[in-house]
């Protein structure tokens, strides 16, 4: 029995316990769910409404969405603020002034559609919003606003702005400061801007320092008595210069302007387009030398990038092309044709001309070769002369009869003195006599009969 009534009390505890936890939860729901989201209506007949969720999330939905104007104090906690949706359908008041001025943490925002035909003020809308890196306004009707003043005044981190195609500003009188230090942004495209209601511009792009590419159209202006209406003035003294749409490079004969040069000339004589700071090199090419001939087109360097030079189109007779100098004398920086000009080659020439100076080779003429001598003509050869006819041989003659005695020639009878020889005529035959062609071959027939001997007699004693 004891020990069911312990039982019993224990179970009485624990669902007391369990009674309170659950009170307790019931207590603390309002509270956790005003933490997570916080959500209100306007003060219009709650015409419309919005909530701001844990994640930063603002939501806006209804009609006539607007506020008080400046000195508005905004229904949500401005700093927890980081993205902005309104919703589909919904449409705004006359006012949008300062709706999200000083929404620090704001990132992004998303319009779905936002019928914002009737609106007629928008300053200061996203002023001092120091988180917001881009905003987009293309599809928005602002055809009847008349007050853009400071529009994005003081976002120093905003990087980019789309106004669209159909972004209409022609009842527009006021812009001052509507760009004020924005000093991260660094293009606009203001291409639909119609300046023809706008009266003043004060330090419209004061302090966007960073602000190097601006397209304008037609229908800009810069109204005169503005303080400081100005395009901000680029860094290191450049000059603002028209870009080409076709080369993406300075318009050929563009000198450049100065922020004022170009508010006084636009758009009469510095026509619409995108401007530039000019960080481009003009590249100028001299033959230097006497007797150069052709033509060297200019080249035109952007300084951000690279630049590779073209061939020499120069020519000089008698001398070799060695490369560019830029200096005559060749005591400058030399390039080779060809080369490719970095940054570092151009970054000191920003805006100017760099003019390069061809240098020249003599070129060494040939050795004039040794004029070969020229060969003899070849005479031709001799006549052959005939050769001799023989003559005849001289018939022999016999032998003479003896005579008589009559007629043989008597000795000489002359007396000789003592002791002298007495010189006798040989009687054989003397060259050239008849007979002495006839001894060769009495010899060999005595040679002949004498071998023939020789043979017989051996054969005999042999027998």
């Amino acid at each position: 029995m004891g020990a069911c009534k312990r039982m019993l009390r224990g179970e009485g505890r624990a669902l007391a316990a369990l009674v309170a936890v659950l009170v307790a939860l019931v207590l603390a729901w309002p509270a956790a769910a005003q933490a997570s989201e916080v959500a209100g209506r306007s003060e219009n007949n709650d015409a419309w409404h919005w909530s701001l969720s844990d994640d930063g999330t603002l939501t806006i939905g209804g009609q006539g969405i607007e506020t008080t104007g400046p000195g508005w104090e905004a229904l949500w906690e401005k700093s927890r603020v980081k993205r902005v949706v309104f919703e589909s359908g919904s449409t705004t008041g006359d006012c949008l002034s300062n709706m999200f001025d000083s929404c620090t943490s704001l990132e992004s925002v998303a319009w779905n559609g936002l019928d914002t035909s009737a609106a007629t003020s928008m300053g200061n809308m996203f002023s001092q919003c120091l988180g917001l890196r881009s905003i987009d306004f293309s599809g928005l009707d602002t055809s009847s606003v008349t007050d853009m003043g400071g529009l994005l005044r003081e976002c120093p981190n905003l990087l980019s702005v789309t106004f669209g195609s159909d972004f209409d500003t022609s009842s527009v009188t006021n812009m001052t400061a509507m760009f004020y230090n924005c000093g991260n942004l660094e293009s606009l495209d203001l291409s639909s801007f119609d300046m023809v209601a706008v009266e003043t511009m004060h330090n419209m792009f004061y302090e966007c320092d960073d602000l190097a590419s601006v397209t304008l159209g037609s229908g800009f202006t810069w109204v005169s008595g503005s303080t400081n209406p100005y395009l901000p003035a680029p860094a290191d003294g450049l000059t603002w210069v028209r870009l080409d749409g076709a080369t993406g490079l300075p318009v050929a004969g563009d000198k450049g302007y100065t922020p004022e040069g170009l508010a006084a000339a636009y758009p009469s004589s510095a026509l619409p387009g995108t401007y530039v700071w000019n960080r481009f090199v003009t590249i100028s090419f001299s033959g230097n030398g006497d007797g150069v001939t052709g033509a060297q087109p200019v080249q035109v360097a952007n300084a951000e990038g690279s630049t590779k030079l073209a061939a020499a189109a120069f020519e000089r007779p008698g001398y070799e092309f060695v490369g560019w100098n830029t200096a005559t004398d060749g005591t400058g920086v030399a390039f080779s044709g060809g080369d490719t000009l970095t940054k570092s080659d151009l970054t000191g020439h920003l805006g100017q001309t760099l003019t390069l100076y061809a240098q020249w080779k003599a070129v060494e003429g040939p050795a004039e070769p040794e004029k070969p001598v020229e060969p003899e003509l070849p005479t031709g050869p001799e006549t052959p002369t005939d050769p001799e006819t023989p003559t005849d041989p001289e018939a022999p003659t016999g032998p003479e009869a003896p005579g008589d005695g009559s007629d043989t020639e008597k000795p000489d009878e002359t007396v000789r003195p003592a002791g002298s020889v007495a010189t006798t005529t040989s009687a054989l035959p003397q060259a050239g006599d008849a007979t002495s062609s006839v001894l060769p071959v009495l010899l060999g027939i005595a040679g002949a009969v004498l071998v023939v001997a020789v043979l017989v007699m051996r054969r005999r004693r042999g027998e």
